[in-house]
This record gives C-alpha cells, sequence and structure tokens, in this order.
C-alpha cells in the first residue's frame, strides 16, 4: 500500500513541474512594432513567474535594433528639407541624395503688373517741351528661375535669372519743333518774334515690343522671429535683388499719309503771305525752283538693346506645404534702367517734285510751263508737269526714344528644398 501512495506523489509533482512553463509563458505580452524618434524597431516584452511567489516580475522590453551601435540622440539637425527627423549616433540618414542636407532649393515663379513711365523722345527735343505721348508700357508678364541656399534661420542667398515681355511702344510718335513767329507792334511799329512750339504726332502701326532679361543675386530675410506668422501659417519676408538688366526695343513702323512740303512750294500770289514769299524768290525760267511735296510715308524707327545696372524689392509671405515644396505670395518692385532705340528712322515717302518760276514781267510762260492758276496782274506764275518719285529713302540719326524700365509686379514662387 505504501507503495502505491508514492507512486502516486510522485506522479502528481510530475505533471505540476511539467505544466508550470506553459502557465507562465501565458503572461508574456507581444509588443510588435515600436517608434524610436522617427525609426521603426521590432520587440517583445518577457516576464518572468517565481513559482514560490503569487505574483508577475515585469522587466524592461528587449529591443531587436536593426542597428547594432548604441543609439545616441542628438540635435535635430539641419531644420530644413528631408532632414527635419531625428538622428541617432551613426545612423544613416533618411535621404542620401548628392545634395541632401545642403540647404540647397530650386525655384520657379511668375508675376505680372503695370509698367509706371513710357518710352517717348528724348529730352524732348526742345527744353520747355515735355514728351508726353505715351504714360506707360503696358502690363509686364516676368517667369523667373533659380536656386537658393539656406545661411541661417534668418538668412537666404539666390541666384536668379528673370525674363520679362509683354510690353509695347505706345500708340503715338510725337516729335517737338520750335517756330519763331513775326509780328509787327500796332503802336510803336516794331517788329515782335515770338517763339513757339509745335507738336507732330504719328500713329503706330507695327512692331514696338519690348522685352527684358536680368541676371543677377538675391538676398531674403525672414521676419517670422520679428513679427511672427500670420494666421499661424503666413511667415513674412522682406527681400532685394542686385544684378544687370538687358532691356530690349524692336523696330517700330509709325504712318504719315499728309507728308510734309519740302524747301519749295508753289506760291499763290493772291495770298498776302505768298507774295512776300514770291518776293524772296530769284527762281528763273533758266533756274527755276523745285517745289517738293512728300505723301504717303511711313517712318521705321530702328531698335536696339540697352544694358545697364539693375535693382529689385521684395516683399511677401511664405507658405511651406507638404513635403518639401513651399509658396511665396509676393509684391515687387524693379528697376531695370532705360530701354531706348538707336536714335535711327529710315523714312519712306511718295515725292511730287514740280519746277516753277515767278515772273513780274508778265512775259508769257516760258516753252514746257504752263500759266498757274494763282497768277495775278501783277505776278505771273509758271509752273512745269509734276512727276513722282516712289518710295524715296532717307535715314534720319540721333532721334532717340527712351524711358526708364520701372516694374511693378505681383507674383507667385514655388520652391523646392533639397
Amino acid at each position: 500500500m505504501k507503495k502505491y501512495l508514492n507512486t502516486a506523489f510522485l506522479s502528481i509533482a510530475t505533471i505540476i513541474g511539467l505544466g508550470a512553463p506553459v502557465s507562465a509563458q501565458q503572461y508574456a505580452n507581444p509588443v510588435g512594432m515600436r517608434y524610436v524618434g522617427s525609426q521603426q524597431y521590432a520587440g517583445t516584452n518577457t516576464t518572468f513567474v517565481n513559482p514560490n511567489v503569487q505574483r508577475t516580475q515585469y522587466v524592461a522590453p528587449q529591443i531587436n535594433s536593426i542597428y547594432a551601435q548604441p543609439m545616441n540622440r542628438v540635435s535635430e539637425i539641419p531644420l530644413y528639407g528631408k532632414n527635419k527627423s531625428m538622428y541617432f549616433y551613426g545612423q544613416k540618414k533618411q535621404d542620401e541624395g548628392i545634395l541632401s542636407g545642403s540647404g540647397l532649393y530650386m525655384f520657379a515663379d511668375f508675376s505680372t503688373g503695370k509698367t509706371n513711365t513710357g518710352i517717348n523722345i528724348e529730352h524732348g527735343e526742345v527744353d520747355n517741351a515735355e514728351a508726353d505721348a505715351n504714360d506707360d508700357m503696358g502690363t509686364a508678364n516676368g517667369m523667373s528661375l533659380g536656386i537658393g541656399r539656406v545661411m541661417s534661420k534668418s538668412l537666404s542667398v539666390e541666384f536668379m535669372y528673370s525674363s520679362y515681355n509683354g510690353m509695347k511702344y505706345g500708340d503715338w510718335v510725337k516729335f517737338y519743333e520750335e517756330e519763331e513767329i513775326e509780328s509787327e507792334d500796332e503802336d510803336s511799329d516794331e517788329v515782335i518774334i515770338v517763339q513757339t512750339v509745335n507738336d507732330t504726332t504719328y500713329e503706330v502701326i507695327d512692331g514696338g515690343n519690348i522685352t527684358s532679361q536680368f541676371i543677377g543675386l538675391g538676398f531674403k530675410y525672414n521676419l517670422e522671429n520679428m513679427f511672427g506668422s500670420i494666421l499661424g501659417r503666413l511667415k513674412p519676408y522682406f527681400g532685394f535683388q542686385l544684378g544687370i538688366a538687358q532691356n530690349t526695343i524692336k523696330d517700330f513702323t509709325v504712318s504719315d499719309v499728309d507728308g510734309y512740303v519740302g524747301d519749295y512750294y508753289i506760291p499763290d500770289a493772291n495770298v498776302d503771305e505768298d507774295i512776300e514769299y514770291i518776293q524772296g524768290l530769284s527762281c528763273t525760267a533758266d533756274e527755276p525752283c523745285t517745289a517738293e511735296e512728300y505723301s504717303n510715308g511711313s517712318l521705321n524707327f530702328i531698335g536696339d538693346t540697352t544694358r545697364s545696372f539693375a535693382a529689385g524689392l521684395e516683399a511677401g509671405f511664405s507658405v511651406e506645404l507638404e513635403g518639401n515644396l513651399s509658396i511665396d505670395i509676393f509684391y515687387k518692385y524693379n528697376h531695370y534702367g532705360k530701354v531706348k532705340t538707336s536714335g535711327n528712322i529710315l523714312s519712306s515717302y511718295d515725292l511730287d517734285e514740280t519746277d516753277f518760276y515767278v515772273d513780274a514781267d508778265l512775259v508769257e510762260c516760258a516753252d514746257g510751263y504752263a500759266q498757274a492758276s494763282g497768277s495775278t496782274d501783277d505776278y505771273l506764275i509758271c509752273i512745269s508737269d509734276a512727276y513722282t518719285t516712289e518710295g524715296i529713302q532717307s535715314l534720319t540719326q540721333r532721334r532717340v526714344q527712351s524711358g526708364d524700365m520701372n516694374l511693378r509686379q505681383y507674383g507667385i514662387r514655388l520652391k523646392y528644398m533639397f
């Protein structure tokens, strides 16, 4: 009997001993994937059971890191681009690109706005006359491309190329000419010379496109530390640019249908002013005067390219988007020097020429001449048949048209951080 009892107790103890580990493993807690900073790790919590004590003791998690070296957290440097994440000593960066962590970015922008000065004849040709045919050059549309680098939390430096088009010479060309008019004082019989200014206006019928190219260096200051952000997202900034501008105006053509009269004109002996003109003539049948009348004309103003120092001021707001993109909304004022023509004008006219002379002796007109309708009992005006030459070309120099390239621009810029 005693032998059977010992065998039973031994069997019960063996069963309890074999079941103990199974019960302890039921307390193991799987943890799964964990995050430390921006990195992901796998591990489990392991529990240990003391069979003699009715409680469970927990120890620290065991982390199966994919990195062999100790993980020591360092500062989040740099604070731009894709690298806004936590790093550990000896750990590779998430972005392994060549420019990663350099602070470099690229940008492209579009802007548009009015010009505030026009292009007119330079110096007005007359001191007391102001050239005001054109008030502006229209609307300038600009595109810019460039690269930049973040130098500090407040300062960025940019290198850029900008191109502006859509501008044009205005609808009219105006010239000024001085003229002296003599008049006689009725009381003293003295001759008074009055100097007046006459202007002639021509309509532009073709050409005159104006473009500007700018290449330069820009500096941009973040004002968020000074003024804070607006609505939590709009970060104000101020910037300026310095560089070289190349301004070009293309050839343009104006119309002069009426034309003008040359050095002589056929007088009318019934007009008082023409009688004085007749008395001053020394035309004879052997050496007649030639009246010239120009009509159906056009003037081609030859364009030019001008290079000058250029500067711009800019103010706006930056808005950060997801990833590495951000948008700038800005207002910019640019002064790109002057744009001017070459000063050369190639004109083309139909020329009507008529030979004439005036005979005060009232002798018959010579062969080849006929009596003009303006003849009187005192003056015989003899004229020949008119002959016409089409498309007479002539070149006039140093009549420069110029204007200041002042652009007021509103725009939007897209930036990508490396």
